[in-house]
């Protein structure tokens, strides 16, 4: 069996819950205990996802450390026990605490286990780890240089909606950041502000804008969703705030460290907020979100002919559709490419396009280049069409 399936039907079973066949994978590839998956996570890391204490145990007796963290992320220290806290595993959390997990890995540089879960909303999970010791005002950076502020627990639940564990966390201590005084006026909000006028003047008026951050990612990010307009007869999703931080700091990356994301809906497509809570109209909105926050969140790179797998092997992202990655790509208008803030930061925008698992498997083989070529001479446009032809077949 080839290392990547052995590391994929290993993780899948631990996801499965299924405790007889990772003994199987373990006792026959022993080596597959120090694997990651694409997440940079361990065996652990998704073990904590659950409740099943009994295989965290075997995990453990066979060397796994409680605080092992995340592949090459020596620093930012993700732990089980956040993601134990963001699915609100309490059984796993408390014996994650029991084996001596730090209640307050990351504090200083990620949200800490009670800020995952305070984020979440996971009300039981804040009590639990406030009760066992957590720092109630433990925080964490979103941002950087000028535009760097704090997050805690509260101020999380806060921006969250969670009025439960906002009101929890208030009357047991929780401090109010003043968030103004920590973010003035300055550059950044600056720059917020022209990329929203480059996506006004280029594509349209703004219908309506999403606001969501993500535990432990450097940035928040916003989704504005932009109707037909000015000849363009699609709906377009497009970012801001990905680039509140540099994707990658050296010089020889100097032009492409800051990126927006956009991404193609038909005209069609149903985007009330009753309709987004059914997956198959949805899954766009949260591959983008997803996305913007991967150079953020894992230390990744993201740039033209990348392709991002929904799982190994690759499922469907939603019941109605058979699309299961996402390449990245440049826009076809030369005007959505990229723009220039008045700081001199460029900024280089990428389209996400939903493929198919055997598209992504051609591209492998020969590039996503060609792929792109071949697309085009089917006259597939990058206007997201869930049951298009599959050209990988």
């Amino acid at each position: 069996m080839s290392w990547s399936k052995v590391k994929r039907e290993t993780f899948s079973a631990i996801e499965r819950d299924d405790y007889n066949s990772v003994l199987k994978m373990i006792e026959e590839y022993p080596e597959v205990l120090t694997a990651y998956n694409i997440r940079g996570e361990s065996l652990l890391h998704v073990a904590a996802q659950g409740e099943n204490i009994e295989l965290l145990k075997f995990l453990v007796q066979k060397g796994l450390d409680v605080n092992i963290r995340r592949k090459n992320d020596e620093e930012r220290c993700v732990t089980p026990l956040h993601n134990a806290a963001e699915h609100g595993s309490i059984k796993t959390a408390r014996w994650l605490l029991e084996c001596g997990a730090n209640i307050d890995a990351g504090y200083g540089l990620h949200a800490t286990p009670l800020i995952e879960a305070a984020m979440e909303g996971k009300l039981d999970m804040v009590k639990l780890l406030h009760a066992s010791g957590a720092d109630i005002n433990a925080f964490y950076y979103i941002g950087e240089d000028e535009s760097m502020i704090r997050m805690n627990a509260l101020r999380a639940a806060e921006m969250e909606g969670h009025k439960e564990v906002a009101e929890f966390l208030r009357h047991h201590g929780a401090v109010d950041l003043d968030l103004e005084n920590e973010l003035p006026k300055n550059v950044m909000s600056t720059r917020h502000d022209e990329i929203v006028q480059h996506i006004i003047k280029h594509i349209g008026p703004i219908n309506n804008t999403i606001s969501e951050i993500v535990p432990g990612s450097r940035v928040s990010v916003n989704i504005h969703i932009i109707p037909p307009a000015n000849g363009r007869n699609w709906i377009t999703l497009i970012t801001s705030g990905m680039s509140d931080c540099a994707m990658d700091a050296s010089e020889e990356n100097e032009g492409f460290r800051y990126a927006e994301l956009l991404l193609k809906l038909p005209a069609n497509w149903p985007i009330t907020k009753k309709d987004l809570e059914d997956e198959n109209y949805y899954w766009p909105f949260r591959w983008l979100r997803q996305i913007a926050h991967i150079p953020h969140i894992y230390e990744g790179w993201l740039e033209e002919g990348v392709i991002i797998p929904n799982g190994e092997p690759p499922e469907p992202f939603a019941p109605l559709t058979c699309l299961s990655c996402i390449m990245i790509g440049r826009p076809k208008e030369k005007e959505l490419q990229r723009c220039q803030s008045s700081d001199g930061t460029v900024i280089n925008f990428y389209e996400l396009i939903p493929i198919y698992e055997e598209e992504r498997n051609f591209a492998i083989n020969t590039s996503s280049e060609y792929l792109v070529e071949i697309l085009n001479d089917r006259g597939i446009a990058d206007v997201l069409d869930s049951n298009r032809e599959n050209v990988g077949r």
